[in-house]
């Protein structure tokens, strides 16, 4: 071997061997932890894919209907599932401030859900109801947020997964909503946009992808094939009670056809004999630009009445 060669051979040798330590170093070196999640309020943790969000604050509902209607709703919900994760999460609603719920809609009903609760939840250990199948050992993923597992419960609805942060904020997801609601929490993925309005002691955002059934209603479901979302939200008046909700629809004619079928089926409720008859002798059909919008003034005693026939 010449000596260039063998000058060119012991260079390359010895830059091959310094590349192999400097690989081993950085092999060896101590990869960063993951982030820990940034949980700042309820709808900040509402995965995407999710059709409705609702905002419940319960401060207000207690000061308005009064804790026997929140009472009432804990019972008739414990009446079809008993199981320990349904009882932590009832007991956490009495204690919350705000709850947000969001699920999905899909073949005429409503399935898979995340609930996200604000309050003050100190001493509440999901790890002392008996779930079945029970909660594992919590997981700490860092800022004071802990991860509770357990095995796949028996229905669907039930909760598999909770997310507590201090004493401060839980979260609830069922099976189906596992991988996206981690992606949210744990990773870092953009939150649902639905943002329901801080307004009012109820208030919903939803998307509009749903059909309505056309056997049952054909005109309404033509009308509202072009709908994109929704909203709207339950409030105290000076005299009582404010409901208004409003949808945007493809154009200002799909939204003054659909505004006449809801004043036509809004004119029907209030000749006929039902529950929903009060309700529709104090609402109001209205339209601005593309947007449908009902609005409803209920006084105190007419919202009493509708709640106890509700609850019966």
């Amino acid at each position: 071997m010449n000596p260039v060669s063998r000058t060119l051979g012991t260079s390359g040798a010895a830059a091959l061997f310094a590349l192999s330590l400097l690989a081993l170093g950085c092999g060896g070196a101590e990869r960063p932890a993951p982030a820990a999640p940034v949980l700042r309020s309820p709808v900040d943790v509402v995965p995407p894919d999710l059709d409705w969000v609702v905002r419940l604050d319960v401060g207000r509902v207690y000061a308005t209907l009064g804790k026997t209607v929140v009472t009432t709703l804990r019972s008739k919900a414990l009446e079809k599932n008993t199981d320990g994760s349904a009882v932590f999460l009832t007991d956490a609603l009495e204690r919350s401030r705000v709850v947000v719920i969001a699920t999905r809609y899909e073949r005429g009903q409503f399935s898979d859900f995340v609930v996200a609760l604000d309050g003050d939840f100190a001493g509440l250990d999901p790890r002392k109801y008996r779930a079945d199948p029970p909660w594992e050992a919590p997981v700490d993923l860092g800022g004071d947020v802990r991860r509770y597992d357990r095995k796949k419960p028996k229905a669907r609805s039930d909760v598999m997964r909770l997310y507590v942060r201090s004493d401060e904020l839980v979260v609830a997801a069922t099976e189906a909503e596992l991988d996206s609601v981690e992606a949210v929490i744990e990773r870092g993925a953009p939150a649902n946009r639905l943002q329901p309005r801080e307004r009012g002691f109820l208030s919903v955002a939803l998307r509009t992808r749903f059909e309505l059934p056309r056997d049952r209603f054909p005109e309404l479901s033509r009308a509202f094939d072009g709908a994109r979302t929704a909203e709207g939200f339950f409030d105290t008046s000076a005299d009582g009670f404010r409901l208004e909700a409003s949808c945007e629809l493809a154009s200002e004619a799909d939204a003054k056809q659909a505004a006449e079928i809801l004043e036509s089926a809004r004119s029907a409720f209030e000749g006929a004999q039902s529950r929903f008859a009060l309700l529709a002798r104090h609402t109001t059909v209205e339209t601005t630009s593309a947007v449908v919008v009902l609005r409803a003034e209920l006084g105190r005693d007419v919202l009493s009445e509708l709640v106890g026939e509700a609850l019966r």
